[in-house]
This record gives structure tokens, sequence and C-alpha cells, in this order.
């Protein structure tokens, strides 16, 4: 199965492009651009100064944001679809707050708000994107507990989605309790490294299988990440992009997942 993402400006776009790649599970809800400025720009209680976010604990509250474009996506096309979200620990090293622990209670009721709209409207898939994971050490484990706590809010399968080198974080994935955890490994061979199957137990990995540097990989260099990773993990995977290709030429993207949808039709079925 593949998971997409491609670089657009509209929901209407995304349905069509993805469709026309040939992608399995439809992505709805990663606009291109800065994913927590969409979040925090629609959010009562957080505004904008000069070029910074600032979180009022005291006047946050809930708003529709990707769950809207979702509901008309839903209507539009029969292929599952996948939701996202920014994470937490993602969203507040971003947005600046004067009580970090009160911020971060808040924003996951929210978080856990736009999510459970998302699985009324019909989402199969949503996905928790955490690229600051990777990034600090340790990871406080009230971010692990916000994150498990948004995970288990809705009944359909949650995706954990984590950026780049993950040396630093791959020891608290059994910590993480979502359904998938997708990698990078495209653009991170070297995360192959740093993973055991026990890490997964119970769940299932999404590989990173064309990165989002400009050139184009072939059927065949897909093969040779999705053969580690079926070694690695077993038959039991999906694939996806490391990342999204905000910042891709379009039809550079187009040609990688083409590439990827052919190739998991001759490795995966």
């Amino acid at each position: 199965m593949t998971l997409g993402s491609l670089p657009v400006e509209s929901w209407e776009e995304a349905l069509s492009l993805q469709k026309m790649v040939g992608i399995d599970i439809i992505t709805c809800g990663l606009p291109c651009g800065g994913f927590v400025d969409v979040y925090a720009s629609k959010l009562p209680g957080i505004r904008r100064i000069g070029d910074r976010f600032y979180l009022n604990t005291d006047a946050l509250s809930y708003a529709p944001v990707c769950s809207k474009c979702l509901s008309r996506m839903k209507k539009a096309v029969d292929n599952p679809l996948k939701a996202i979200i920014p994470g937490p620990a993602t969203f507040l090293s971003v947005v600046r707050c004067d009580n970090l622990k009160v911020a971060l209670m808040k924003l996951s009721d929210v978080l856990i708000e736009e999510v459970e709209a998302m699985e009324r409207i019909g989402a199969d898939f949503i996905q928790i994107n955490e690229p600051m994971l990777s990034r600090i050490y340790p990871v406080p484990r009230p971010f692990i507990h916000a994150i498990n706590k948004i995970a288990h809010s809705v009944r359909v399968p949650t995706i954990l989605h984590v950026c780049g080198d993950i040396s630093s974080f791959a020891h608290y994935i059994p910590q993480i309790e979502v359904d998938m955890v997708s990698l990078e490994f495209a653009g991170f061979p070297k995360n192959f490294d740093f993973l055991t199957k026990d890490l997964f137990e119970g769940k299932k990995v999404v590989v990173g299988s064309v990165s989002t540097k400009p050139r184009v990989e072939n059927k065949e260099m897909i093969k040779g990440v999705v053969d580690r990773a079926l070694d690695l993990f077993g038959s039991e995977i999906m694939l996806s992009s490391d990342c999204g290709f905000a910042k891709t030429p379009r039809d550079v993207v187009i040609s990688k997942m083409e590439n990827m949808v052919r190739a998991s039709k001759v490795i995966l079925f």
C-alpha cells in the first residue's frame, strides 16, 4: 500500500494529483508552507506578532482547521483518506507560550477535538507529524504522554511521523502508543542501522522510500530501500515518501511518486 503527499495549494489539486499517480491512500491536511503556521493562524488564542506566534493559554480554544477540507475530499473520492495534524512537541517548538505545561495540556485537548472531528467526517487514518522528536534529547515524558492521549482519542489507525535522523529517537518507539510509525529511509538510509524489529512490536512501519531531494529515484533504487525494510520489519509495511514535498519541484515529485507506486506493485503485491 502507498501513502501520498504532493505539493499543492488546494484540496482539489491534492486529490487530482494523488489519483493521477495512483496513490492507494489519499493524504489530506498537509498544505504547502509552515504546517504549524496553518493551525496557529486559525486557532483562537494564538496570535502573530511580527514573524512569531504566541499562545495565550487562557484564550486557546478549538476551531476546525484541516478537518474542513477533509469533509470535501471525503465526498469526492472513494479511496481511504489519511488526515494529518501537527504534533504537540513540534507545535510548541514554533509557538511561544508563558507556561509550557499548561499550554501542552490545552493544546492536546484542542488537537483531540480536531482528530475526533476528522474521524467523524470519515478519516481512515490519522497521522501525527512530529519532526521535532528527532531533534530533542531526551524527549520529555509529557510530550510522549500528550501524543498517546491524542492517539487514544480515536478508533481509526494512528501514525506517528518523525523526520530525519532518528538515532536518538529510536529507543522511544515502544513508548509511543500508535498503530504505525512513519520514518525516512530513502534520504536517511542509516536509519536502518538504529532499528530492530522488536522496537515495533504491535506496530506497522511506514517506509519512506523516496526522498524529498531533487533526484528522481528509479524503480531499482526504491526496491533497494524496500528490500531492506522487508528484511528488517517483515511484510507488514506501507510505502510513502520520506516527508512532504513543499520545496520539491512539481514534475520531480510526480515522477518520484509514480515510480514508488510502480515499485510497490512489483514488490508488495
